[in-house]
């Protein structure tokens, strides 16, 4: 039995501001939990004792802490936006998600693209620290990634 490490676990940002993408890995943060948030509706079918409960769709987030730290690709692009407070799609990125498990290519693990909202929440010069919300503002392409020197490359599933 293998246990996952935490290191193998990746997040990347699209920072490009022209034709990209342009991958920035969040690295310099102590917390990686992803709520796949279902919708859900109940229904109380007449025919059924209990309610049954059915999702209709999930909307994947991550809250997030970034250390200040200049230099770091993922910590410049977040900076930027925090001194520029974007709204609307201005504040909207690609994401990607790579897992741990391995994919059925050597080489390759698991992984989601997905467009994300970066909501700014708060920054902290004592911490030394960025805090915000990644949320799904899109679909979720299920896909393999490759990662070589810490560029990271995704294949979308067919």
């Amino acid at each position: 039995m293998a246990y996952w490490k935490k290191t193998q676990s990746m997040v990347f940002l699209d920072t490009a501001t022209t034709a990209g993408p342009t991958w920035a890995r969040l690295k310099l943060s102590s917390m990686l939990e992803i709520a796949v948030n279902a919708k859900t509706e109940d229904y109380d079918f007449i025919d059924n004792e209990n309610t049954v409960t059915d999702i209709s769709n999930y909307q994947p987030s991550l809250s997030q802490e970034n250390m200040c730290e200049e230099g770091d690709s993922a910590f410049d692009y977040l900076w930027g936006m925090f001194y520029d407070l974007p709204v609307g799609s201005d504040a909207e990125t690609d994401c990607l998600v790579v897992f741990p498990k391995a994919g059925s290519t050597a080489g390759t693990f698991v992984a989601w693209k997905l467009p994300m909202t970066v909501i700014l929440n708060s920054f902290n010069a004592v911490d030394k620290k960025i805090t915000y919300d990644l949320k799904a503002a899109g679909d979720t392409v299920l896909g393999t990634v490759t990662v070589d020197a810490g560029v990271p490359t995704f294949v979308a599933a067919v």
